[in-house]
């Protein structure tokens, strides 16, 4: 799904093709603050994460939420140019 900020339906059941600029890398944070990452491979994860991932680089003001199929949850936001995930928050 995506949303406004007002938590209006924008989008269903679609595949966000959002960026102008290539997505070359992607960073799972080691910590809460993503000082320490991890990089991983722009196809890490299936078609919500890629899209997750798009949207965020085109959009630096928005943060992901990608549920994934098999029950994991992760956070995806860009942070000075690069995208960023965080898994399940459990800190």
């Amino acid at each position: 799904m995506v949303l406004t900020q007002q938590l209006a339906l924008v989008g269903f059941g679609v595949e966000i093709q959002a960026t102008q600029v290539p997505l070359e890398r992607v960073y799972r944070a080691l910590d809460l603050e993503a000082r320490q990452r991890q990089p991983l491979a722009v196809d890490h994860g299936g078609t919500r994460h890629r899209a997750a991932y798009r949207l965020c680089l085109a959009a630096p003001e928005c943060l992901a939420i990608v549920v994934s199929q098999d029950g994991g949850v992760q956070f995806v936001h860009e942070q000075a140019g690069q995208v960023i995930v965080w898994d399940q928050l459990t800190y």
